[in-house]
């Protein structure tokens, strides 16, 4: 379905755009307290102040990521129950794709086309068994995350 700009716009005033970082799972501001304007390079526009972190927060979170890491909940997770959480993921993803579209759009200045593609490697996920995932996703996927992917057991693995 094609909308038009005036829907894009109203989407994009709407958004709640958080301006912490997520820390051991909590929203918290910069040690130092410090924030930076976060500017649309499109516009010029200000979107938001975002908390600006620094080797300070970025210790807290990597003790933060040890501990949960170390707890197991997720690292000895099977794989079945890693599948449900990385499906329930790809659902929130999918049902919120047009305001992940938009927000991306104000934060990089690229045209909403563009931005809307980004979500739809998560068509592969309809309907296909395990997870299976298709080679023409995997691009998608290496576009999208920083890190490297592999396909191992029919599903996907940070490699």
């Amino acid at each position: 379905m094609s909308q038009t700009a005036a829907y894009y716009e109203d989407l994009a005033t709407g958004l709640a755009i958080p301006s912490k970082a997520v820390i051991d799972g909590r929203l918290v501001h910069a040690k130092s307290g410090q924030s930076f304007e976060n500017v649309n390079p499109a516009t010029e526009s200000t979107i938001g102040a975002v908390t600006s972190c620094d080797a300070a927060d970025v210790d807290q979170a990597v003790v933060a990521a040890r501990k949960s890491f170390e707890s197991g909940v997720w690292s000895r997770a099977g794989v079945a129950k890693r599948k449900n959480v990385l499906l329930k993921l790809a659902g929130l993803v999918r049902t919120h794709s047009e305001q992940l579209a938009v927000l991306e759009s104000l934060d990089t200045g690229k045209p909403i086309t563009a931005t809307k593609s980004a979500t739809r490697f998560l068509n592969v996920f309809n309907g296909t068994p395990n997870c299976s995932i298709k080679v023409m996703a995997r691009s998608h996927l290496q576009k999208m995350m920083s890190w490297p992917l592999s396909l191992k057991n029919q599903s996907v693995w940070s490699g």
